[in-house]
């Protein structure tokens, strides 16, 4: 009995002992395989935000090389006009002669809306594309009385369409503020972002004061600049599923956005309350900090 017992015990422990290598070969076979999988999934992620790093700065060094560039143009091209002006190349006082000056520099710019020349007197002349791809030109002449306005509409070939005249004008470009602003500056200035009338566009306008010899303002010669062309830009780039792009003023008005079209009727949309709450507080962390690369907690997320 003695040696039939051991005999049982010595086969029960053999079985229990391979159990138990079993047992621990599984554990550690499992631990070493979820030490593999987190290490592969930090991997993974210190990748996945590298590369989304990566291409978050490659997209905002383009975006503004081409707003750099294209605004670079628009400014030169007015400061140059504006130079032809005062040394008397250009004649203002010749409406009709504007009037194709102005139709010629309005092709040379993708983004330019309208470009258009005000005098003290409110006589103004512009040149302004259509929706339709046309240019519309537009004389409002106050040396005659009553006021007149006259309009040319021209298709994309620059073929004569349409001709209107009228009086009694509305516009007056005198009051508006990016006037007021060149005129108080006494040099090239841009304006706040603001919406075009009547279509309202998203845009800015850059403005330049044109003197007599005498010093005194004669006018400002100004380029409307539609920046919806942004949103258009973004909206085709992408750096991962999660991810969006903002292009914000100082004070937070958003001027285009990657997930939703831009509101252009009424006031534009503030980031701290047309947002979620994350994104409105990252501009809250750049504004503070100015770090242009930064990571943060929301909800221990």
């Amino acid at each position: 009995m003695t040696i039939r017992r051991l005999a049982y015990n010595f086969k029960h422990f053999i079985v229990t002992l391979k159990v138990s290598i079993l047992t621990i070969f599984i554990t550690l076979f499992i631990i070493s395989m979820l030490a593999i999988i987190t290490l592969s999934y930090f991997s993974s992620s210190r990748t996945l935000l590298y590369t989304a790093d990566q291409l978050m700065q490659y997209f905002s060094f383009s975006l503004h090389e081409r707003f750099v560039n294209e605004m670079d143009a628009v400014v030169k091209d007015n400061i140059l006009s504006a130079k032809l002006v005062e040394s008397g190349v250009v004649n203002v006082n010749d409406n009709n002669e504007m009037m194709k000056y102005l139709y010629i520099l309005t092709q040379q710019f993708t983004i330019a809306q309208a470009i258009h020349w005000s005098d003290e007197n409110g006589n103004f002349v512009s040149a302004e594309y259509a929706d339709n791809g046309g240019i519309i030109s537009q004389i409002i002449d106050r040396q005659i009385m009553p006021a007149r306005v006259s309009m040319i509409n021209r298709d994309k070939t620059g073929q004569v369409i349409s001709l209107a005249s009228t009086s009694a004008p509305l516009y007056d470009s005198r009051s508006r503020l990016w006037y007021q602003a060149a005129s108080q500056a006494k040099q090239t200035i841009w304006s706040s972002v603001y919406l075009f009338e009547p279509d309202h566009h998203l845009g800015i306008t850059i403005a330049t004061p044109i003197y007599t010899d005498k010093k005194t303002l004669r006018g400002v010669l100004g380029v409307d600049i539609r920046l919806d062309w942004i949103e258009s830009y973004i909206k085709k780039q992408y750096i991962s599923p999660n991810a969006l792009i903002f292009v914000v003023t100082e004070n937070g008005k958003i001027i285009a956005s990657s997930s939703e079209k831009v509101k252009t009727t009424g006031t534009l949309k503030s980031i701290h309350t047309d947002s979620a709450p994350w994104i409105a507080i990252s501009l809250d962390i750049y504004k503070k900090n100015k770090n242009t690369k930064f990571t943060f907690t929301f909800n221990d997320i």
